[in-house]
């Protein structure tokens, strides 16, 4: 058979054979380079009218997440099944890694968390905001697995590269467009696309999807998000950079490091930022020696990044600089005031304890804790108080208005009113402690609840009744509002990890293991009328929904993979293109990880880091065969030329015996010679 040549394109690729890894990373090229990019109209019930903290609304309309979630459950599918097709073709040998171990257990807990999660619709099907189902969340595992499994050779990791770049160059894109005031989701044409005519005749002919007008999130479907992809894709665009040997592709990686940056930028996340940064400062440690040797890239490549930062702040008038400022604010400091009213000291610390029991309203107010009760008899209305000991508070009636006042020296500025609870005027009542209270005792549960007004869609007034707690917290005792209030959400959050230790309340179910109707806190922290759908961090969403053990058997999966990184590439001089391939991941994913602290896992993003995983594992193996090839040659060789200096020893000592043997023979002959001379002499 005759040589087979492929041509090859400007980038250096054999077309047939680039043609061909493509065709068998079609799934992942799909899942890091399209889904990302998917912006849908999706119709959803809700399923949460039924709690008395969410709302009204049944039924919602959502872009950005559900589409993106279909198309990674059926790439999910396609990926198993190409597996196991694989793996009946490989019967003898099952091609794995010890490293999957704990990444496949992780897969499995995922799984059980969902079968034996209460609410199943949500952890299959998806949940209000969030669309992480089981599915997506095996579809990570899977697409880890089968990247290693087909990725053979430099090729395929070329088209998973590629891939993620150009899903960079687009979001890049259209972020940067974004942070200059041109949206896109806000051109007619584009809105045409993602949603139906009749849908924008309903909603007045124009969609707003958008935060703040020059705030990017391009696809990502909140700023932060966009912040998080900015977090990993932009470390791992500079290490392609560094290392690339095509100059074209370097090109392209630039344009679209320079486009990420921006857009990471605009979307004002510091947390992306911090997580960026950080992750590039590693960068500058583990590839030392690749920085000084393109040394003459590595300067601009800083430089350029400093002009970036420095241009888009001064556009935005020092806002990203001003938001860095902000993010260890600790609470403000209270001060409490101490007056004396009718002969006794009273500290006025306002409202600190409110919760509703079966028996009463309990609220702690200027240090006094007080049960509050609503009865009614003959058609009067009424209300009881007494201090938690049991001593009765005198409450007494204004004569003109139905205001009841306490007369007590702590709870003079109190007052409680007669207000209607429901749509046929039954009556309550209103607290008045630093904001408005309103309760009733609803007789079907036996218990007082607390009462919220919403409107209906049709403009109908709804009421709806919910129990209120003073919700456990652990830690952030004066930060609270740490990192825009993530600090109070976690501090309400960890407390939940100790009733999920094995197994996880069900994939996308936080929103009904959260405290909601931790009230009091909420208002002080600024989120009345929100619904917490997530923890903002992903190792508490892990913890919570697919429980502790799932978290560890993710930490110890990613702790495996980047010591064996380092191991790998750490302070050497890569010259080969996959061994690009694998810093680059690592460094990359090191940025997820870290924005992942005060981020959630969700379909916007999470997709394109597990395909870094997925890159950077395959880089690793192919790297660590090279070498270990790299070793044996050289082993061999080295005993080449032992086995070849031996013989060379050996045939010199022949030698050296054989002249000692001829000179031996010759000298006996001679000596024979002189003594058969002598004797014929004697003779004659």
């Amino acid at each position: 058979m005759g040589k087979k040549y492929y041509h090859k394109s400007k980038w250096n690729l054999p077309k047939e054979g680039y043609l061909g890894a493509l065709l068998r990373m079609l799934p992942v090229l799909l899942m890091v380079g399209i889904v990302p990019l998917i912006v849908r109209q999706y119709t959803h019930e809700t399923e949460l009218t039924s709690y008395g903290w969410f709302g009204t609304t049944e039924v919602y309309y959502e872009f950005f997440l559900a589409s993106k979630s279909l198309v990674l459950m059926l790439l999910m599918f396609v990926m198993a099944g190409c597996i196991v097709v694989r793996l009946r073709k490989d019967k003898k040998k099952i091609p794995f890694l010890k490293l999957m171990i704990p990444l496949l257990g992780y897969g499995a807990l995922c799984l059980l968390s969902a079968l034996f999660s209460v609410h199943h619709s949500f952890s299959f099907g998806g949940g209000y905001e969030q669309f992480e189902t089981v599915w997506v969340l095996l579809g990570y595992v899977a697409i880890v697995y089968y990247v290693y499994l087909y990725a053979q050779e430099e090729l395929e990791l070329q088209v998973v590269t590629d891939a993620i770049c150009f899903s960079a160059t687009i979001i890049g894109l259209l972020g940067t467009l974004q942070g200059l005031g041109l949206d896109f989701l806000a051109n007619g044409l584009t809105q045409k696309l993602i949603t139906t005519e009749r849908f924008l005749d309903a909603v007045g002919g124009k969609l707003s999807l958008n935060f703040v007008d020059g705030q990017a999130m391009a696809t990502m479907y909140n700023p932060n998000y966009l912040g998080v992809y900015g977090s990993f894709v932009v470390p791992f665009l500079a290490l392609l950079v560094l290392y690339e040997k095509n100059k074209w592709r370097r090109i392209w990686h630039i344009a679209d490091f320079v486009l990420v940056t921006v857009a990471l930028l605009s979307s004002r996340s510091r947390a992306g930022l911090i997580a960026a940064i950080v992750a590039l400062c590693i960068a500058l440690v583990v590839c030392f020696k690749g920085i000084i040797k393109y040394w003459y890239l590595s300067i601009p490549a800083v430089n350029l990044a400093v002009v970036i930062v420095l241009l888009v702040n001064a556009y935005n008038d020092n806002l990203i600089f001003d938001r860095l400022k902000n993010i260890f604010n600790m609470d403000e400091e209270k001060v409490v005031e101490t007056v004396v009213v009718d002969g006794t000291t009273v500290r006025k610390t306002g409202l600190t304890e409110i919760y509703t029991t079966e028996k009463s309203v309990v609220f702690t107010y200027n240090d006094v804790t007080v049960d509050l009760y609503l009865y009614t008899e003959d058609g009067y209305y009424g209300v009881y108080a007494a201090e938690k000991g049991g001593e009765q508070i005198a409450v007494v009636k204004e004569e003109t208005e139905d205001i009841f006042r306490f007369e007590h020296p702590a709870l003079t500025e109190l007052q409680v009113l007669p207000v209607p609870v429901d749509e046929e005027g039954t009556w309550g009542m209103l607290l008045k402690a630093d904001g408005e209270w309103p309760f009733t005792y609803n007789a079907e549960r036996e218990t007082y609840q607390y009462v919220t007004k919403y409107q209906a869609e049709d403009g109908s007034e709804v009421y709806k009744q919910s129990d209120v707690v003073m919700a456990d917290s652990v830690g952030f005792e004066n930060y609270q509002k740490f990192f825009s209030g993530r600090g109070y959400i976690w501090s309400r959050t960890i407390p939940l990890l100790k009733k999920h230790i094995f197994l996880g309340s069900g994939p996308d179910t936080f929103i009904l293991e959260y405290p909601q109707n931790d009230y009091l806190k909420m208002r002080e922290m600024g989120f009345v009328g929100q619904v917490m759908t997530k923890p903002h961090s992903w190792y508490l969403q892990v913890g919570v929904q697919t429980g502790v053990l799932s978290l560890l058997c993710l930490l110890v999966f990613y702790g495996w993979y980047a010591v064996w990184s380092l191991r790998l590439y750490a302070f050497r001089k890569l010259s080969t293109q996959t061994e690009a391939f694998g810093i680059a991941a690592l460094i990359g994913s090191i940025g997820y990880v870290i924005s992942g602290i005060s981020n959630d896992s969700m379909v916007v993003t999470a997709p394109v880091f597990w395909g870094m995983i997925a890159l950077g594992l395959s880089a690793n193996v192919l790297v660590a065969k090279s070498r270990e090839q790299e070793a044996l040659q050289a082993v061999n060789v080295t005993t080449s030329k032992e086995a070849k200096a031996v013989v060379l020893q050996t045939a010199e000592a022949l030698q050296d015996v054989k002249a000692d043997g001829v000179q031996d023979a010759k000298a006996t002959s001679t000596k024979n010679a002189t003594q058969k001379k002598k004797t014929n002499k004697k003779r004659r």
